[in-house]
């Protein structure tokens, strides 16, 4: 059998249909059993959770694709054994060859699972609680109007809200440290198998002036 030439770099991906794979959630998925290890089709379908069949159809598209190559075969009565792993230990996606009008659409289709999921946790967690939620409009002391809606009590062991204001070039690299480290600090917790997942979204950034009133994309 051939060697198989693995790159031990990164590959930037430029084809087209490579990277609108690679930049959909729900087809990417398929790859990463195979990212940077070597793995058999029957033990990436087990860690998917999906038919033996499924996956052979997706080992082929990424092959086609040049995402994964065959490392091995393994010898056995009937069939060998084939073993697969990405061409790369990573992929990274030009811009200028994935299918988005704009980055706006790109952030917003890579978050867009997790906060639909927040969305949907949230409503279902609000249906728990007693009372008629409701939109409470007020002026701060400062002047500031603001919209918030709710029960009225906090829910147990969640939270959500908005912050927006002005911030030093030092305050905002201040805050932003702050964030990663309380990220990281609950992110090395060891879970206990009978803990429920609580799912956390941070995001810090610089609303450049005159972007509210744009209201279009970058």
């Amino acid at each position: 059998m051939t060697a198989v030439q693995l790159s031990s770099v990164p590959v930037v991906i430029h084809d087209p249909e490579a990277a609108g794979l690679l930049c959909d959630p729900t087809r990417v998925r398929y790859l990463h059993p195979f990212l940077d290890r070597e793995v058999t089709l029957s033990a990436a379908a087990a860690e998917l959770g999906i038919p033996l069949s499924r996956m052979h159809y997706w080992a082929e598209r990424l092959l086609a694709l040049g995402l994964i190559t065959v490392t091995r075969s393994e010898r056995r009565s009937g069939r060998p054994i084939r073993h697969f792993r990405s061409v790369a230990p990573e992929f990274r996606v030009a811009f200028s060859a994935t299918p988005l009008g704009s980055l706006e659409e790109l952030l917003s289709r890579n978050d867009g699972s997790y906060q639909r999921l927040l969305n949907r946790a949230e409503a279902r967690q609000m249906t728990r609680l007693e009372g008629e939620w409701s939109l409470r409009l007020y002026r701060e002391p400062g002047g500031a109007v603001h919209g918030e809606g709710g029960f009225g009590r906090p829910r147990e062991a969640a939270f959500s809200g908005w912050l927006k204001r002005p911030l030093s070039g030092a305050q905002a690299r201040a805050l932003r440290a702050e964030l990663e480290a309380l990220m990281e600090r609950y992110a090395r917790l060891e879970p206990d198998d009978d803990q429920p997942t609580y799912l956390l979204r941070l995001a810090l950034c610089e609303i450049p002036q005159g972007l509210e009133e744009e209201g279009g994309t970058l």
